[in-house]
């Protein structure tokens, strides 16, 4: 064999040996990056969506870990409490409660309170003060509203009235709004009261129009005492006889109502009470 071809096969031998060994070297050192990655955590950035387990914690700047301790939880967040709503005034439930007896249920028990307030606020005007003959009348005032009242006495038999306009009330099927109490004078004391709320139709107007389609229009309900109980009986309109005119009473149609909360006097005393001071002034 000559030397040249000794040569050759001496390089052949040496070039398949350094293949060999790069070969082997990306190998191993692409198997050992696969190793690096599988042990390390997934980022929170991957999106994996799997929780960290105890071989391997997902760690915190220590930084917010001592925060978190030291602050705790937020407060809990509370909306801001609304200021108090202002208080009813006198003229409002007053319209509130007489907008219930122009229904089946009329709110007794409320206008009962409702008279035991205004008596406690009612201040007689001196000036309004008329006699005629054995009768006497005059106007109620209220300090701080509108709410104004108007009283007769003949023969010891009182009569108190909050007449207001109701010109705007159900539609305008009224115009004016009557609440009265009403009681007699029995040697200083105040007894046989009985109240109501009655709203009054345009009569001007022609009752077969305005009640075509209503045999009936409630008009409010009248409270006293009747046969030894209180009852509450309905105020009705209808047409007349003469099928023109407008015939108001109580009804013929509407049942009355038994009510526990009747007039107890507190309301009667204390205004009679005034209103003998002011006609001895």
């Amino acid at each position: 064999m000559s030397k040249t071809r000794v040569l050759g096969l001496a390089l052949i031998v040496a070039l398949a040996l350094t293949a060999w060994w790069l070969v082997r070297r990306d190998s191993n050192s692409a198997a050992h990056s696969s190793a690096t990655i599988a042990a390390e955590p997934a980022s929170p950035a991957s999106g994996s969506g799997q929780e960290s387990t105890a071989a391997n914690p997902i760690r915190q700047d220590p930084e917010l870990d001592s925060l978190r301790e030291t602050t705790g939880a937020p407060d809990e967040v509370r909306p801001i409490a609304n200021e108090a709503a202002p208080a009813e005034s006198l003229d409002a439930r007053l319209d509130r409660i007489c907008a219930t007896f122009l229904t089946e249920t009329p709110d007794v028990a409320a206008l009962v309170r409702l008279w035991d307030e205004v008596a406690q606020q009612a201040e007689v005007d001196p000036e309004s003060i008329k006699r005629d003959g054995g009768s006497l009348s005059g106007k109620l005032v209220f300090p701080g509203t509108e709410l104004k009242a108007e009283f007769r006495v003949v023969n010891g038999l009182y009569r108190v009235g909050l007449d207001t306009s109701a010109a705007g009330i159900d539609g305008g099927k009224f115009l004016m709004r009557t609440v009265s109490l009403s009681f007699k004078d029995d040697g200083g004391l105040a007894t046989g009261g009985a109240t109501g709320v009655q709203f009054h139709p345009d009569t001007r107007k022609s009752a077969a129009v305005e009640l075509a389609n209503e045999p009936e229009r409630l008009l409010g309900w009248s409270v006293g005492l009747q046969d030894g109980q209180m009852k509450a009986t309905p105020i009705t309109a209808r047409v007349a006889e003469n099928g023109a005119g407008w015939s108001v009473g109580r009804s013929t149609t509407r049942p009355k109502l038994d009510v526990t909360a009747g007039v107890d006097g507190q309301a009667e005393q204390r205004l009679m009470d005034q209103i003998r001071a002011a006609q001895e002034r």
